[in-house]
C-alpha cells in the first residue's frame, strides 16, 4: 500500500545486533534478565533465518515483557532502558514503546524512554494504514522528544524529533532543529534532499529552489521529482509562468501520470483551467497496480483533480458531498436505526470515516474532504438520531480531531503538508481553494 513516505530515514542501525551469547548481566534486576534472555533467544532466531521460530520467540519475549510491567516492584530508569534497548534491537517497536509509556508514566526521572517512546513510535508510522493513526503516533513522539532533545541536544533524538515534526507537517519546526544540529556541525544533520523538503515546508520557497537544483541534491533524488517540486516551489511564491516551464519541461522528458498532473496543477493554479482540463483529458490514468486498491485510489485521484480544477477556484456549496461522492466514501450502519440513510450527508459522519480511510494515491484529496467536514461541523445542526447513532462510534481522539480547539486548522495544515509530496498532484489548486473556503 502507498502511503505518504518521507525520504528520512531512521537512525535505528546504531542499534547493533545482540551477538550470539551474550550473558545475562547481574546489575539488572532479574525480570530484566528474564528479557535479555528472551530478547537473546529472539535474536539467535533471526540469525539462523527461521521464521516460526521467530514468531513464537517474539512471543515469548512479550510475555517476559508483562511480567516484568506487571511486577508489584518499580525498578530504576537504567533497568527500564535495557529492556527497551533490547526490544528495538529485535524488532519489537510495539513492545519498546510499551515499556516506554510505563516507565513515563511511572517514574519521576525516565531520562531516555521518552526517546525510545519517540523512536519506536516513529517506527511503528510506517506499518499503520491511516495517517489518522500515523499523525497520533508522531503526536505523541513529540511530547515525549521534545523534552528529551531540549534536555540531550546531543543525542539521536533530534533526528527522530525532525521526523516526527515533518509527519505531522511541522515543517518549521522541523527546520529549526536541523538548523540546531548543523549549528552543532552534527553528524546526523538532514540529508540535503531531505533539508531542501523542510524548506520547501516551512514556505522558505527560493532556498528550497536553490537547494532542490543543487548538485548534491540531484544525485540523491530523481530529476522527474525535483523539477516537480520546484514548480510547486515556483508556482507558491507567484512565479506562475516559471512554474509552467519547468513543469513543462518536465513533462517533455518523460510523459508520466505525475509529470502531465504536475503541469496540469500549474497551469490551473494560473488561471488556465480549460489548458488544464485539456491537457488531463488527452493525457488518462496509465499508472497500474495489481493491487485493486491502489487502482481505484489511482482513479479517484485523477477525477478529484480534475473536479477541482473544474471549479475554477470558486467552492460550491456542495463541495462536501461530491468529494465524498468521487472519493467514494459511504458510511455503513448495521442495522435499520432511524436515520441511518441520512448519514451520508453528514459532516460528523463523512468526517469519522475520512480519518479511518487507509493511505495511497488519494490521501491528499481525503485530506481536503476531512478538511471541509471540520469546517462544516461549526455550522452544523447535528440531529438528536444522529447524535445518538455516532456517539458509540467516535472516540476521544476522533472527536479531538473534528471539533477542537484548534481542529480546522490542523485539517488544514494536513492539507497544505501535501505539497511536499510528489504523490499529491493537486497541492496547488487545492491552496488555492481552501484560502477562499
Amino acid at each position: 500500500m502507498t502511503r505518504r513516505a518521507t525520504p528520512f530515514l531512521l537512525l535505528l542501525t546504531t542499534l547493533a545486533p545482540l551477538p550470539a551469547q551474550t550473558p545475562a548481566r547481574p546489575e539488572y534486576a532479574p525480570l530484566v534478565q528474564e528479557v535479555e534472555a528472551a530478547g537473546q533467544a529472539v535474536a539467535d532466531a533471526l540469525n539462523a533465518r527461521d521464521r516460526g521460530q521467530v514468531a513464537s520467540r517474539r512471543a515469548d519475549f512479550d510475555a517476559a515483557v508483562d511480567r516484568l510491567l506487571a511486577s508489584e516492584q518499580l525498578l530504576t530508569t537504567r533497568d527500564y532502558n535495557r529492556s527497551a534497548t533490547v526490544a528495538m534491537i529485535v524488532g519489537c517497536p510495539a513492545t519498546c514503546q510499551k515499556i516506554a509509556r510505563f516507565a513515563i508514566a511511572e517514574l519521576e526521572q525516565p531520562g531516555q524512554l521518552r526517546e525510545f517512546l519517540g523512536i519506536a513510535n516513529m517506527t511503528l508510522c510506517q506499518e499503520v494504514d491511516t495517517d489518522a493513526e500515523m499523525r497520533a503516533l508522531a503526536t505523541e513522539a513529540v511530547s515525549a522528544l521534545e523534552i528529551w532533545c531540549e534536555a540531550k541536544p546531543g543525542s539521536i533524538g533530534p533526528s527522530h524529533l525532525i521526523h516526527a515534526y515533518s509527519t505531522l507537517g511541522e515543517w518549521a519546526k522541523a527546520l529549526a532543529w536541523d538548523d540546531r544540529l548543523r549549528e552543532r556541525r552534527s553528524n546526523i544533520t538532514c540529508p540535503p534532499f531531505y533539508r531542501a523538503i523542510l524548506l520547501l515546508g516551512a514556505e522558505q520557497w527560493q532556498p528550497a529552489i536553490e537547494l532542490l537544483r543543487s548538485e548534491d541534491v540531484a544525485e540523491a533524488a530523481e530529476a522527474g521529482e525535483i523539477d516537480l517540486l520546484v514548480a510547486r516551489a515556483e508556482s507558491m511564491r507567484g512565479e506562475h509562468e516559471k512554474a509552467i516551464s519547468v513543469a513543462r519541461a518536465n513533462l517533455e522528458r518523460e510523459v508520466t501520470d505525475s509529470a502531465v498532473e504536475a503541469l496540469a496543477d500549474a497551469l490551473a493554479r494560473s488561471g488556465k483551467y480549460d489548458a488544464a482540463l485539456k491537457l488531463l483529458k488527452k493525457h488518462p490514468v496509465t499508472e497500474e497496480s495489481d493491487d485493486p486498491r491502489i487502482a481505484a485510489a489511482l482513479r479517484k485521484s485523477r477525477a478529484t483533480l480534475v473536479y477541482l480544477i473544474g471549479l475554477r477556484g470558486k467552492p460550491p456549496t456542495n463541495l462536501r458531498q461530491r468529494l465524498a461522492e468521487l472519493l467514494e466514501v459511504r458510511i455503513a450502519v448495521m442495522g435499520a436505526a432511524p436515520g441511518a440513510e441520512k448519514l451520508q450527508k453528514s459532516p460528523w459522519a463523512l468526517g469519522w470515516t475520512a480519518r479511518k480511510v487507509p493511505s495511497g494515491p488519494a490521501g491528499w484529496a481525503n485530506d481536503v474532504l476531512f478538511a471541509v467536514c471540520v469546517r462544516d461541523i461549526a455550522t452544523y445542526e447535528q440531529p438528536e438520531g444522529e447524535r445518538q447513532l455516532l456517539g458509540a462510534l467516535l472516540d476521544d481522539a476522533a472527536r479531538a480531531a473534528l471539533t477542537g480547539d484548534d481542529a480546522v486548522k490542523i485539517a488544514r495544515r494536513n492539507v497544505r503538508a501535501s505539497l511536499v509530496y510528489s504523490g499529491a498532484p493537486g497541492v496547488l489548486v487545492v491552496d488555492q481553494l481552501m484560502s477562499r473556503l
